[in-house]
């Protein structure tokens, strides 16, 4: 398999490997935060299961779903500490950052020919002096530049929700292609300053509504023993991996990944009002 992986072949169970990498990922993160068990068969299994899912992610070759997922997690562990100790999770998250860069960069020097690390050897090619992002980047610099072109020739609306792919058939930048591979750029071009301003005011709701619920569950004394503390962690682990594709993908225009926004919002929803009924409780009693 090493050897189809060094000829550029990718694992998945659909047409799109892309796809593939959002379900592993979602898997990772739901085995990651569900209530440990005591019980050392099931631990074990867990560890299986979450072994075989990092590897299967690492199949896919998506460099960006394996750079995001440690992003969300560790956002994750910042989202849940208190106050008082936030300046030290966020010393923690520094360190565990540089860690991990430095974990990448050997592995991916003991397997240059594999399409994974590769691709994130030529990240830490950057630091040496390389300055051709757009083959670093695979080619998104040139459409990043495209959308940019075609917004500031229709700056208040736009060219209409989902036009960015007609507009770039007809140019020679790219040879063509039906998105912008940014969230923030095509919404700019497609919907202009007025369309993209509506957007962001719907999606900054609910994402500072999901660390506003966090917050109000982790203020709780005993919030850990709780089992709602799985589902307050994978609310904003998806959360976060899902708005930081925005910088590379099309998570909008794309079903798979829109349905990871309305998992989270819908279980962040689903604990906001769990904390309410709970609140109406005690002042009952």
């Amino acid at each position: 398999y090493i050897v189809s992986l060094q000829n550029g072949y990718y694992a998945g169970i659909n047409n799109q490997v892309a796809f593939t990498a959002v379900y592993l990922v979602l898997g990772i993160m739901v085995f990651t935060y569900e209530p440990r068990e005591n019980k050392k068969d099931r631990r074990i299994l867990r560890f299986v299961i979450l072994s075989l899912l990092w590897f299967a992610l690492v199949l896919t070759n998506k460099r960006s779903h394996l750079l995001y997922i440690f992003v969300a997690m560790l956002s994750v562990y910042y989202a849940g500490g208190i106050k008082s100790k936030k300046i030290d999770r966020a010393l923690k998250i520094i360190f565990a950052i540089f860690v991990m860069l430095v974990i990448f960069y050997f592995i991916a020097n003991l397997f240059p020919t594999i399409p994974l690390f590769s691709r994130m050897l030529s990240i830490f090619t950057i630091l040496t002096g390389n300055t051709d992002l757009n083959s670093i980047f695979s080619g998104r610099i040139a459409i990043y530049s495209q959308v940019i072109d075609i917004f500031k020739k229709n700056k208040t609306f736009g060219i209409g929700w989902q036009n960015f792919g007609t507009y770039s058939r007809y140019t020679s930048i790219t040879g063509g292609v039906n998105q912008g591979h940014n969230v923030f750029l095509q919404l700019l071009c497609e919907t202009g300053i007025v369309g993209f301003c509506i957007f962001m005011i719907i999606n900054l709701y609910y994402f500072i509504s999901n660390f506003k619920i966090n917050n109000m569950i982790i203020s709780k004394k005993d919030y850990q023993r709780d089992k709602i503390d799985m589902y307050r962690k994978c609310a904003i682990g998806f959360m976060v991996f899902y708005y930081i594709f925005w910088f590379s993908g099309n998570p909008i225009y794309d079903f798979t990944f829109v349905y990871t926004w309305v998992i989270s919002i819908m279980i962040s929803q689903s604990l906001k009002q769990i904390q309410y009924d709970l609140s109406r409780r005690e002042m009952i009693r």
